[in-house]
Parts: C-alpha cells; structure tokens; sequence
C-alpha cells in the first residue's frame, strides 16, 4: 500500500513536470491562440489586446508590464502595429529575456513579405507603416508558416518539449490546410470581384483569396473621410457596379451602412480577431465565421 502510494505520488510529480508551462504573452488574440494551437498543455497564454480592441491603440497598463515581467516568450504581430503602447510595456516589465535579439522575443513579421511598403511616409497620410501593411494575421494561408517559427522558438525555450512542439505543429499543420483547402473553395466565386473597405485591413485576405479592393472609406489611415473623399468614392461604386463593402468589427456600424445605402452597395461586418465576438474563440472558428459571412454575402448577389 506504501510503495503504491508512493508511485501515485510520483506519477503526479511527474505530470505535474511534464505539464509545466511555459509563460507567454502574445500581443493579438489570434497570435495568441495559434501559441496555444501549437504550444498546448506546455504553454501558459496571455494575449494583451482583446479581440475587440485596436490593436493599433491599446492603453498601456501597469497590469500589462507585471504579465511580462514573468514572461518566458513575448510573440508579437510587428511591422509597427503595437508601436504606440509595446515599447513602454516592454520598459516596463523590466525582464532582459524578452529585449530584442533574445530568443525569447519573437517578432512575427520578420518571417512574411509585407505587402504595401510605402515609398513616402508623412504624417499628413494619417497611420501609415513604413514597414508595409500590418493585418497580415488575416490571410489564414500564412498560418502554417508561423505555427513552424512558433514551434522551433518553443523548442529553443523549452528542449524537453521538443518532441511534443513537433507533433503539435504536424497536428494544427494538417487540420488548417484541410479547412484552408475548403475556405478556398467556397470562395471560389469570390475571384476578381470588386469590394470597398472600411479601413486598409484586407489586403492579405484579398491576397489569398483573389478579390479586388477597389477603395476605401478611410482614404487616410486613422483619420476621418473628408465628405469629397466618400462622395467620389461613392460614385466609383455605382458606376462600376460594386456590391460589397467590407468592414470590421471596430468600425461603427452607422458609418459603413449609411456609405453603402448611398452608393448602392450591401455593407458586411466581419470579425478582425478571435474573440472580437461570439464563437471566434480560436482559430478555426475565427476563419470559419467570416469566410462563412463572405459566403453568404456571395451567393445574395
């Protein structure tokens, strides 16, 4: 009875080794949920951004420093997205492991090829990033990619977890391409047709999926439209026979609607992030959401 006593305990011990975490914190929701896609019962995840948040203007909290002090891996979007708030945040935790040029800081955009690197950059432009455009988490096609940066960096962090990364990576690897095969087929319809965008969030999705952005709303990142800018815009629209405009979840419904019935369009809100509302709580869910919305968007005409 002792002895199997004694061997329960260190079977517990063991499971409790085996289950040790190891701190994360992500900055984007959908950053974070692809840590735990690929990190599993051997990460512990803390995403600093809420799904219905902008992650371009977060409010920088002690809070949010005293989650990174303990941090053993800071993963974050990059091309200068979380500019306004990161750097504090990261002065403020005060932990040497996550500076840059550690392993345990990961700078996401350094393993993609940015879209958009403007020639010119002036303030007068509104929120332009002299990196290149930097929503690239919504071209689902990228995911595999970064799920293999994200194991490898764990794998460094954490040798004994090696083995355990590996599989996980060829887990999510092969179930995501499954449904990527499937959300390119189902908007399939979607190649070539013209939209208009709210804000210049959809370009990597667009990308992937083959559609034309003809506008946008928002000419100057950041900064309101000029009623000139819309009233063009507008006009564009009707004439070339636009059916669809594209918004986030960040954006006032009021605003994009009331664009759309002027310029004789349909107006559709899609999800930004996971969590930015109900059932997006992952990745898988997050996708499948809007692809189903621009599915559905489609087939109405």
């Amino acid at each position: 009875m002792k002895r199997s006593f004694l061997g329960a305990l260190a079977l517990m011990f063991l499971q409790g080794a085996a289950l040790a975490a190891l701190n994360v914190v992500a900055t984007l929701t959908e950053i974070g949920a692809l840590v735990e896609e690929v990190g599993g019962t051997r990460v512990k995840v803390e995403s600093l951004a809420r799904g219905d948040e902008d992650p371009h203007s977060i409010a920088a909290k002690p809070s949010h420093s005293r989650r990174m002090s303990k941090a053993d891996l800071l993963v974050y979007n990059g091309l200068e997205l979380e500019i306004g708030w990161l750097p504090l945040l990261i002065e403020g935790a005060r932990n040497p492991r996550i500076l840059e040029g550690n392993s345990s800081h990961l700078n996401l955009s350094d393993f993609i090829h940015p879209l958009e690197i403007p020639e010119f950059v002036d303030r007068s432009l509104g929120d332009v990033h002299p990196e290149g455009n930097p929503h690239f988490t919504l071209d689902p096609g990228l995911y595999p990619d970064l799920a293999r940066v994200l194991s490898e960096r764990l794998a460094v962090l954490d040798p004994d977890g090696a083995d355990y990364y590996a599989e996980r990576l060829d887990s999510f690897v092969q179930r995501w391409n499954r449904r990527l095969l499937d959300w390119q087929q189902r908007l399939e319809p979607l190649k070539g047709v013209e939209v208009v965008a709210y804000h210049n969030l959809w370009s990597y999705a667009a990308r992937r999926f083959d559609f034309e952005i003809i506008g946008h709303v928002e000419d100057r990142p950041g900064i309101p439209p000029t009623p000139k800018h819309v009233a063009v815009l507008q006009t564009r629209v009707r004439a070339e026979n636009v059916k669809l405009l594209l918004y986030s979840d960040l954006v006032h419904p009021e605003i994009p609607k009331r664009f759309a019935e002027r310029a004789g369009c349909k107006s559709l809100r899609l999800p930004q992030s996971v969590n930015s509302r109900e059932d997006t709580e992952n990745l898988f869910d997050w996708f499948e959401l809007w692809v189903s919305l621009l599915e559905g968007a489609i087939k109405e005409g």
